[in-house]
């Protein structure tokens, strides 16, 4: 049984869920910015990361304070979780993205640097060893190599700002939705672009492949939710 926190004041901007142990991670603006992660681990403990620049590392079962941490939180944008937990992605309005450990030390792993203006996505293939991100106002989009923590490529051919990217399980294929009202697809490992799905009239807000790899979920400002074949281009069915 969990025990409430109230913890947020003020507008929430990001929300954090990854597979494995349970974590939560919001970065909010309640009169001066605060990032707030949560993670119930395996010893009942829950690490609260943010605010005035803190990692916290909580005891979930008595509410103890057990360890906190130093860290630079003061414009955080957007929050993310490696697909096992281990690792917190903070991207923030300062050009950079951070990665932490989440498991065991609490320690900072490296910086990424290259970004343009406020990260406002970000996403870790499956495997956990690439992460895309993208940028407010920016019409291209970034994959990292995230154990060297450099740069792998640049993915240009959006019109307007890039709103969100998402990989296929197999990593072969990487999805990219934009202000410009499409849906870009690009072979994962050539960085080349393979098709473009037209058919939305808003802007593209979120995008998700089916296990099958082949069926992809695109979300709209338009209010409809489209499914497309990946392979082929064609648009399957409309949900309005």
């Amino acid at each position: 049984q969990f025990k409430r926190r109230v913890v947020q004041r003020g507008s929430t901007r990001s929300v954090a869920l990854p597979f494995g142990p349970f974590h939560l991670g919001n970065a909010g603006d309640g009169g001066r910015r605060a990032l707030r992660v949560w993670t119930v681990i395996d010893d009942d403990s829950v690490r609260h990361i943010g605010q005035l620049g803190e990692i916290k590392l909580w005891d979930a079962a008595t509410g103890e304070e057990l360890r906190t941490i130093r860290a630079d939180t003061s414009a955080v944008s957007i929050v993310a979780f490696s697909p096992d937990g281990s690792r917190i992605l903070l991207g923030s309005s300062h050009n950079t993205v951070k990665v932490w450990d989440a498991a065991a030390t609490g320690e900072e792993l490296r910086t990424l640097k290259g970004s343009r203006g406020v990260v406002s996505r970000s996403v870790f293939s499956p495997n956990g060893e690439r992460l895309g991100t993208c940028c407010e106002r920016v019409d291209w989009f970034v994959v990292w190599d995230t154990l060297e923590g450099r740069e792998l490529q640049k993915f240009h051919g959006h019109v307007d700002a890039v709103s969100t990217i998402y990989f296929s399980r197999d990593g072969l294929q990487i999805a990219s939705g934009s202000m410009d009202r499409t849906v870009r697809l690009w072979d994962g490992e050539s960085g080349k672009m393979l098709t473009v799905l037209k058919g939305h009239e808003g802007e593209v807000t979120s995008l998700g492949f089916f296990s099958d790899q082949v069926r992809l979920a695109s979300a709209s400002k338009d209010d409809t939710i489209r499914i497309w074949n990946s392979h082929s281009g064609e648009a399957l069915t409309v949900l309005k």
